[in-house]
């Protein structure tokens, strides 16, 4: 698992180019918190992939393969996808992970986003996002 692109360094140098003070200012916290995290969280993670696709190359390209035949829908791989989506918005938009934007559909106006939830369609009872924290069970 690698971190995004474009790397930190390009996109850092494209918002200097652009002289937007609020840019450059998000990319820098962007490096910063890339640099605090080291690759480590990212190596468990290719590690953890690896166990669940097993060897070899494009091993996101298999698992996403693995998803759309209908056969990665394991709790695991819940476990590996909301792990993955956990780090990097961690480290690219961790203000997405603030309870408020994970909030529950409850009270006036609803709150939340689509990874915490997913409305109802055509009077049907909304599901849980397959991304979403977990409740206790």
């Amino acid at each position: 698992m690698t971190r995004d692109l474009p790397e930190i360094s390009a996109l850092l140098a494209l918002a200097v180019e652009s002289d937007d003070g609020a840019l450059v200012a998000r990319c820098q916290a962007i490096a910063k918190r890339e640099r605090a995290n080291g690759d480590a969280p990212h190596a468990r993670l290719r590690a953890r992939l690896q166990v669940l696709i097993g060897e070899g190359s494009e091993p996101l390209a298999r698992l996403a393969a693995e998803i759309r035949a209908g056969r990665g829908g394991n709790e695991a791989v819940r476990d590996w996808l909301w792990d993955a989506c956990r780090l990097r918005l961690g480290e690219n938009n961790p203000d997405f992970l603030l309870p408020e934007s994970l909030g529950a559909a409850e009270g006036a106006g609803g709150g939340g986003n689509l990874i915490a939830r997913s409305e109802s369609v055509a009077g049907e009872p909304a599901l849980d996002h397959p991304l979403a924290p977990r409740r206790e069970r």
